[in-house]
């Protein structure tokens, strides 16, 4: 087999002039060089049982600095992409910038510049100063699923340079310097399924530039300057799950914008210019998300929200300049997740958010001082998860209690913190609730008044007792007896004497302390003046009696009188109890200080001559021992 071979390329070698046709012996290559070059070709077109790869494809691949990383399926270099030693086969090619004299100088690419990579699958062209397509570039790209052309000065394309991409799915073009879209641009791309187009310097958006996008799911516009979007630009990509409209500079979201989109989940327009939100720009849209933080919005989108198969799930509306929330304002919506951080809210309107659930509400940041109770069927109903924090100025009173109950129920919430009044300033509601239970809570208050009216055959007594304005009248009749009736009218006074000395104590306001024990001293006084005077009154049983609730009236004012003067004398007498033990206490101290200086008086008022006879007597006795 290894003869046959090296005479057939001998033959090969001949007919192809390398060798003359010349029938001299020394022109002929000998058998042995025949058969090893033979073996060598063999053993070059057979894998080796250590390689994945032949060794021409190995030799072929270029080396460091020239390619990072080489091999069969996977190309990273420097080099232009049509370098012969690039190996064909490859499904993965990434070309780095600053290598390829034909991109750094020219920013060309031509219809052959790709042409051997059949098999080609993802090529990566960042930052490759990709400028200009002179042809179908990737026209035998066939098998071509990504297509990476980001950071790049590209001036226009057409349909053209996207020939033969029929199975691209993913199209990266951010950031390359793009000024306009020429209509039908991507009409080869039938499976496209993600355009980037962020980053560039688009004006506007016309009907025509995403014809033939079918499959398009997700679209970015961000960072463009885009100022107009026409009606039914995007209507026309009826599988688009995500549009991102960022960051550009729209006054407004366009009527029928998005409208009838019903694949469409996600919407961004955030950090826009927008004031307003046309009516119908969300028409028959039914959006996982709808973001419009960051503009110059003053007012919720009610009606925009309303014309929707259903109100977004997720709505943001952060950092605009909406100032209050009208009563018609989100009713019966279901929202998942509601941001109105960061604006100038000052007001919440009863009947907002009627009949609606609200899962999360986000109000850090505005300028609430009080929400309406009306709002507390929504929280309840909902459990939902509210968040006040950086509400700084919060009316802490008691119109607040409902809202500091509710706080205490639901952990998750974060409560706004104190400006009103003063004693509460810099503290969160729920940590001032206990306080806020005390001075806010209604209290009972019990008021009873007894008149007893005596007459020869029956006993009328009428007792009413009012219990947080409530009024209870009976009337009973009895026997005549005289007896019986004072001694009753007796009792009834003295209790009645009694219960009004309770009720003033009982009558107290949340805030204040619990009486001194002064008052409870003073009751059993009370009591006893008014069972002397019911007493002295019981024996006139006269036909005066006729005028009983005149007299009754005027004993009670009598009996205020009597408890006010016996206050008055109480606090007289303990004064003059106070003023007497001072007295006692100076006067002892004094005394005291007299006695202790008596001895040295006598002393120093004793001549001079004495008081050495004093001390000389004092020494001879206690030598002497007498």
């Amino acid at each position: 087999m290894a003869v046959e071979l090296a005479n057939r390329i001998q033959n090969a070698l001949t007919q192809s002039t390398l060798l003359p046709s010349s029938s001299s012996s020394s022109s002929k290559l000998s058998p042995h060089k025949l058969i090893f070059i033979s073996l060598l070709l063999l053993w070059i077109h057979h894998p080796s049982p250590w390689s994945n790869t032949n060794l021409l494809v190995q030799a072929a691949c270029p080396s460091p600095p020239d390619c990072n990383v080489c091999d069969a399926s996977q190309a990273v270099c420097k080099i232009c992409p049509d370098d012969p030693d690039i190996p064909a086969t490859v499904k993965d090619l990434k070309i780095l910038p600053g290598g390829c004299s034909l991109l750094s100088r020219y920013g060309l690419l031509r219809a052959t510049t790709f042409s051997k990579y059949t098999e080609l699958e993802t090529l990566t062209l960042n930052h490759a100063n990709v400028m200009r397509f002179f042809g179908p570039v990737f026209s035998a790209n066939t098998k071509l699923r990504v297509l990476a052309m980001a950071q790049n000065s590209i001036r226009s394309f057409d349909s053209q340079t996207f020939q033969g991409l029929g199975n691209l799915e993913e199209l990266n073009l951010a950031l390359s310097n793009i000024q306009q879209l020429i209509p039908k641009s991507f009409v080869e791309l039938k499976n496209l399924k993600k355009l980037n187009l962020s980053g560039n310097k688009l004006p506007k958006l016309t009907v025509h530039d995403f014809d033939g996008l079918d499959k398009l799911e997700y679209l970015s516009l961000a960072s463009n300057e885009v100022n107009s979007i026409e009606s039914g630009t995007f209507q026309k990509l009826a599988n688009l799950q995500t549009l991102d409209i960022s960051k550009m500079k729209l006054t407004s979201l366009p009527p029928q914008v998005v409208a009838g989109m019903t694949s469409l989940k996600s919407v961004d327009a955030s950090e826009n210019q927008i004031t307003t939100v046309a009516d119908d720009s969300l028409k028959s849209t039914s959006l996982d998300l709808l973001d419009l933080s960051s503009n110059q919005i003053t007012n919720i989108p009610t009606v925009a929200i309303q014309t929707a198969t259903a109100a977004p799930k997720a709505l943001n509306l952060q950092a605009n300049k909406i100032t209050k929330i009208s009563s018609n304002d989100f009713q019966r919506v279901s929202i998942d997740d509601l941001n109105l951080r960061d604006n100038l809210i000052t007001t919440i309107e009863p009947g907002a958010f009627q009949g609606s659930r609200i899962g999360s509400l986000d109000l850090r940041g505005t300028a609430l001082t009080s929400l309406p109770k009306s709002l507390n069927s929504l929280l309840t109903s909902s459990n939902t998860e509210i968040n006040m924090k950086a509400v700084l100025n919060w009316r802490c009173e008691c119109d607040a209690l409902w809202f500091s109950d509710y706080l205490q129920k639901s952990t998750s919430s974060e409560p706004p913190t104190c400006g009103v009044p003063s004693k509460f300033r810099g503290y969160d509601l729920r940590f001032i609730h206990k306080q806020l239970e005390i001075d806010c809570r209604p209290t009972t208050t019990t008021t009873t008044t007894t008149t007893t009216t005596t007459t020869p055959k029956t006993t009328r007594s009428t007792s009413t007792t009012s219990t947080t304005a409530k009024k209870v009248t009976s009337v009973t009749s009895k026997p005549a007896n005289p007896s019986s009736s004072t001694s009753s009218a007796s009792s009834k006074v003295t209790g009645k004497s009694h219960g009004q000395t309770q009720n003033q104590s009982t009558k107290q306001s949340p805030l204040q302390p619990k009486p001194n024990t002064l008052r409870s001293t003073t009751q059993g006084t009370s009591s006893s003046k008014a069972t002397q005077k019911s007493q002295a009154g019981n024996q006139k049983t006269t036909p005066a009696n006729k005028n009983s609730n005149k007299n009754s009236s005027s004993e009670d004012d009598n009996n205020n009188n009597q408890d006010a003067m016996l206050i008055a004398l109480a606090i007289m007498t303990t004064l003059a109890l106070c003023l007497a033990i001072v007295g006692v206490v100076t006067a002892c101290f004094v005394c005291k200080k007299q006695k202790g200086g008596r001895s040295d008086r006598r002393i120093q008022d004793t001549p001079i001559t004495a008081r050495k006879e004093i001390t000389w007597k004092g020494r001879m006795e206690a030598i002497h021992g007498f």
